[in-house]
């Protein structure tokens, strides 16, 4: 019945996120691609620390390398979770509408076409760096040729991550500028990776009790990095006081939203302070399952505000699956 479960629990919510597509297309495709940008943190995430640990090694990567691989297996699931985002296009982006789009300085970026090119530009890269990573990963005799691979392919892997940040989920507001947005959101993928990683090392039967405290410091500073640039993120904005930046804050920073702000921040420092956590295996399990909860709720926060919704059962249910 356990091992069933996820299945039945993926079943209602295929079912519940249907009607919700029938019912209030709008608010489907906000759940939708919050879900679908949480679901993409996984394998892409998993890519690039394979990458990372590929070229400076350590201990730690050869515990959780096991978890990332099967992260990466993931990859080609993004491609069928795609498929009904397409049908809302219009819906999510103003910059698709016409009557909006010409009045636009970044129209030469954020345009049908040029947007369609870097989505399949994306699949290519990612569907393709993921078989050459795993295929050498498991054949001993091709590692060396991996050693060589892996700087260009974390470059690559970096620069697709940052654009395909903008394009799906910084572009929801078209006037809101950020130089950091994108490597912010590859630092959040990675966290969400490597959460549920440690998750899934650690809530196994016989972790490595050794390494526990290793990786609790590594995913304690990534959560530093995390915030350390969304910190800088939002005070350069507050600095600026641009009419075409503040806003972005001021919907997530106000009402409910508010708070969910300060949840997120907290959770992802409170859990990790205990020394005593840091060093049992099933507390860092359990916190890395929280970790990786609030990095959706952290989607939901980002998303929904810009379609002006608040969140919902559908939400809930696009996250189910």
């Amino acid at each position: 019945m356990i091992q069933r479960l996820p299945w039945i629990v993926g079943g209602f919510g295929l079912l519940a996120a249907a009607i919700g597509w029938r019912v209030a297309p709008r608010e489907f495709y906000g759940a939708w691609l919050a879900a679908f940008i949480a679901l993409a943190a996984w394998p892409l995430g998993s890519l690039g620390l394979l990458l990372a640990h590929i070229m400076t090694g350590g201990r730690w990567g050869e515990v959780v390398r096991p978890a990332l691989q099967r992260g990466v297996m993931l990859m080609p699931l993004l491609v069928p979770a795609a498929i009904p985002l397409l049908f809302g296009l219009s819906t999510l982006y103003v910059w698709l509408r016409p009557e909006i789009a010409e009045s636009l300085p970044n129209h030469f970026y954020l345009n049908g076409p040029f947007f369609a090119f870097r989505a399949v530009i994306y699949a290519v890269v990612w569907l393709g760096l993921s078989f050459l990573v795993i295929r050498a990963l498991r054949r001993p005799e091709t590692r060396q040729n991996l050693v060589r691979l892996a700087p260009p392919a974390a470059i690559l892997l970096a620069l697709t991550v940052t654009f395909f940040a903008i394009d799906l989920s910084q572009s929801l507001e078209p006037g809101f500028n950020s130089s950091v947005y994108g490597l912010l959101t590859g630092v959040g993928m990675t966290l969400f990776a490597f959460s549920g990683a440690l998750a899934t090392t650690c809530l196994a039967a016989n972790p490595d009790q050794r390494m526990i405290p290793v990786l609790a410091r590594i995913l304690l500073g990534l959560a530093i990095l995390w915030a350390y640039l969304e910190f800088v993120q939002a005070l350069i904005v507050w600095e600026s006081d641009l009419t075409v930046d503040v806003p972005w804050y001021l919907h997530r920073t106000t009402g409910s939203w508010g708070l969910v702000a300060w949840a997120i921040a907290g959770v992802h420092f409170l859990l990790l302070l205990s020394p005593r956590n840091q060093a049992d295996a099933r507390s860092i399990g359990m916190i890395a399952l929280v970790l990786m909860g609030m990095e959706l709720v952290r989607w939901w926060w980002i998303v929904l505000p810009s379609l002006s919704l608040p969140f919902g059962w559908i939400d809930a249910a696009a996250a189910c699956i």
